[in-house]
């Protein structure tokens, strides 16, 4: 059984600043990463609707706000209308959606990933470290060469910098 104080204790804990290594958080309230779908054919986020997104959550007092999971090459995107940072022209779009959550003192972070054999792209060859059909998508990928899976670590590192 939690008394008032206990929970007035937690409501306030958890609404004081925090840091995650040298970034301070507004408050300890965090959105978690899922798929908001709003970028168009070529990964390029939609502006203004993406950046009023996650301008809404940043003005409902939420922290630190990380983003739908970005792809960090075309052939490790899950889905139609996912986000990527696998060229430079993924920055500027998603730059006016950072500068939009900061601007309300909230913090960004992007999650990036390679879909891997979860691919659910029309059209498009998974890659896996080994061929083995996806029990969720049925698909089966192709067997990654060690050159394919040192260009995802590289598509990883491109992206973050991006980031």
């Amino acid at each position: 059984v939690m008394s008032q104080d206990s929970a007035a204790w937690r409501a306030e804990a958890l609404l004081s600043p925090g840091w995650i290594g040298d970034i301070e958080l507004p408050n300890r309230v965090l959105r978690s990463s899922t798929s908001e779908t709003l970028a168009d054919s070529t990964g390029c986020v939609l502006d203004p609707d993406y950046a009023r997104f996650y301008e809404r959550l940043a003005d409902g007092g939420v922290g630190l706000l990380l983003t739908g999971h970005i792809y960090v090459q075309p052939r490790g995107q899950s889905t139609p209308g996912m986000t990527g940072l696998s060229a430079d022209a993924h920055i500027a779009p998603l730059a006016k959606a950072v500068q939009a959550v900061h601007d309300r003192g909230a913090r960004m972070f992007a999650q990036l990933q390679h879909a891997g054999s979860q691919s659910k792209m029309p059209g498009l060859e998974p890659l896996a470290p080994s061929r083995v059909r996806n029990p969720q998508t049925g698909h089966m990928p192709a067997e990654a060469s060690e050159a394919e899976i040192r260009e995802v670590i590289d598509g990883f590192g491109a992206a973050a910098r991006r980031a």
